[in-house]
């Protein structure tokens, strides 16, 4: 195995890690956070603030660690993506303490990396389908940083929006 191969595993997962420090910075900020901000919709089929970061865990639990253990187990598997009405069904997350949710979110990053880290270098390279595209774990790693970019993202500009006052 290439040394290379390697150094971009660790370096994805750092990155695949880097979710826990920012929900442990967030975290230190709850009591500043009003509720109402964390709970409403802006509009009627977008998820809350609360919502947003229940999807990260949901996404790791319910979508990544299943896509990640399918391409482990089975030669080149057709993989689906991950809904987001379908992942937040059957449970109310805005009735949750955000300190609640974001520690979901924490836990769940964390046994998925922990999950990335035990697989070896060579299973990074095999490969899954989904739609039209081919990918390996390394695409996987960088969807996951992607999704929590989009999500952050998302989640700091209704923050920023909503000019909550700690």
């Amino acid at each position: 195995m290439e040394a290379r191969t390697v150094n971009k595993k660790d370096e994805l997962l750092n990155q695949v890690e880097h979710l826990v420090d920012e929900l442990d910075a967030l975290r230190r900020m709850v009591d500043t956070l009003h509720d109402d901000v964390l709970s409403l919709s802006p509009l009627q089929h977008e998820p809350s603030i609360k919502e947003l970061y229940a999807l990260l865990g949901l996404y790791d639990r319910n979508v990544y660690l299943p896509t990640i253990r399918t391409i482990l187990t089975e030669v080149r598997p057709t993989l689906v993506e991950g809904d987001d009405d379908e992942l937040l069904k059957g449970r109310d997350w805005n009735q949750e303490p955000f300190a609640n949710v974001l520690d979901f979110a924490r836990q769940t990053r964390i046994e998925l990396v922990s999950f990335m880290r035990s697989v070896s270098s060579d299973a990074w390279e095999r490969l899954a389908t989904i739609g039209e595209r081919t990918l390996t774990l390394f695409d996987v790693a960088y969807a996951i940083v992607q999704h929590d970019a989009q999500i952050l993202r998302a989640a700091a500009l209704r923050l920023h929006d909503s000019r909550w006052s700690s």
